[in-house]
């Protein structure tokens, strides 16, 4: 599920079978942990702060500097991408994984799915995904998006404490409505105090 680009002369065929477009900074981190020993213990999350990745080579080396890495980001997932949600997870918490389907092996383990292999590490259950969903989001999704995922997860989703999740979260979904309301009824600089504002 790699985004590649191509042009419009290039064969599938040659694209498809592009060893090179193969490598990513995923799949040559699990290679990484299969021939070394040194980063078995970093998340993939937490690799870059060790290690560098050079686009040109295709490879992570140790950094020269310790202490002195980057902070490694992942591209925001919704949870309506529920595997890929839940395999962004687990690389949060799953450490030197060598082959892709250590990803999803719990305790010697191999869990048929992402989500599965996430309860079996205690991530599920307690609303932690969701309060890290809308933690993840508050970086990239307007007031208004955050909202509507929100509602998405009380619908479409076990939350077991939806007043705990709210009380966390919601003074991050509403910058837009003082802004709005003042629009809508024609007052400048209006001011909405946090009851009203919650409400």
């Amino acid at each position: 599920m790699q985004v590649i680009t191509l042009r419009d002369h290039q064969p599938l065929e040659f694209i498809a079978n592009n060893e090179n477009k193969k490598m990513t900074t995923l799949t040559e981190w699990l290679e990484y942990n299969k021939l070394y020993t040194d980063g078995r213990g970093l998340t993939y999350l937490d690799f870059p702060k060790h290690f560098v990745w050079y686009s040109n080579s295709k490879t992570w080396c140790p950094r020269q500097r310790q202490g002195q890495g980057s902070i490694g980001r992942f591209a925001h997932v919704h949870p309506n991408a529920v595997e890929l949600f839940y395999l962004r997870m687990l690389l949060c918490h799953q450490k030197g994984c060598q082959p892709f389907e250590g990803i999803k092996t719990v305790n010697n383990r191999l869990y048929s799915t992402f989500c599965g292999a996430c309860e079996a590490l205690g991530l599920l259950g307690d609303d932690k995904e969701w309060d890290i969903a809308l933690m993840e989001a508050c970086f990239s999704c307007t007031p208004s998006e955050l909202r509507s995922l929100f509602v998405q997860l009380l619908i479409f989703y076990e939350v077991l404490d939806p007043r705990r999740l709210w009380i966390k979260h919601w003074r991050r979904m509403y910058d837009d409505i003082p802004r709005t309301t003042s629009k809508s009824l024609r007052i400048s600089d209006l001011h909405i105090n946090d009851p009203e504002l919650e409400q």
